[in-house]
């Protein structure tokens, strides 16, 4: 904070301020405290189109194969399985050999799989 605050205050107006800030405090001490709910989403944006949202909520490698990428490969053209890359994050659930092999075998030749902050960026032969 900044040390002029106040500067130039008489001090009734200093004394009403720090009542102010006092009962500011107190009142956020006495507010319950809310759970926050949280939420992730998965969609697929390309120059061409966005394909809706895939998930909401946790994900392990299992669905993330069963239900994120396999309903997403569905929905790709021929021409976007061939010349477009496929990028997703380092999170276990992305690069689980299980995977890896899974996106090996769905995809075609050329495609570039990345993922970020691992070395596993490479091409799908």
């Amino acid at each position: 904070m900044p040390q002029n605050i106040g500067v130039g205050l008489t001090d009734v107006e200093k004394t009403k301020r720090s009542e102010i800030h006092l009962r500011n405090i107190n009142t956020h001490k006495r507010e319950k405290k809310r759970r926050v709910y949280q939420t992730i989403v998965w969609a697929v944006i390309s120059q061409h189109r966005i394909i809706s949202p895939m998930f909401s909520g946790n994900i392990n490698a299992a669905r993330c194969r069963d239900e994120m990428l396999t309903s997403f490969l569905n929905q790709l053209d021929d021409d976007e399985l061939v010349y477009d890359y496929f990028q997703q994050d380092g999170a276990t659930a992305h690069t689980t050999g299980a995977t890896i092999d899974f996106l090996a075998e769905f995809m075609t030749v050329g495609l570039l799989v990345i993922m970020h902050q691992t070395t596993m960026a490479s091409y799908i032969l």
